[in-house]
């Protein structure tokens, strides 16, 4: 049977060196699997992560824009303005 079989760089003659392009002794460089994982790895996290901090961030501008607490809290920054500007205001007598 004629099966097609993978090339393992060693020449069908049995000559030539198979480990010929390996890298020199000392130089570490991680298999291609592990490089292909950490890529599509990161491909994936990279992007989540960001759009769901941006998404937290928006939320959570948003909720204190409508929440009644912030609305209480400029009700009274604009009692306070008020208050301040009328009672450094010159007033006479009748006024007062």
């Amino acid at each position: 049977m004629n099966e097609m079989r993978k090339l393992t760089g060693v020449n069908p003659g049995g000559a030539g060196d198979a480990n010929a392009d390996a890298l020199p002794r000392g130089s570490s460089r991680a298999p291609f699997r592990t490089r292909l994982f950490a890529m599509l790895l990161l491909f994936a996290l990279v992007p989540t992560v960001t759009v769901t901090l941006v998404w937290a961030g928006a939320a959570t501008r948003a909720l204190s824009l409508f929440s009644a607490r912030s609305a209480w809290e400029r009700i009274a920054e604009s009692g306070d303005d008020t208050y301040r500007i009328v009672s450094s205001a010159p007033l006479d007598a009748e006024q007062r």
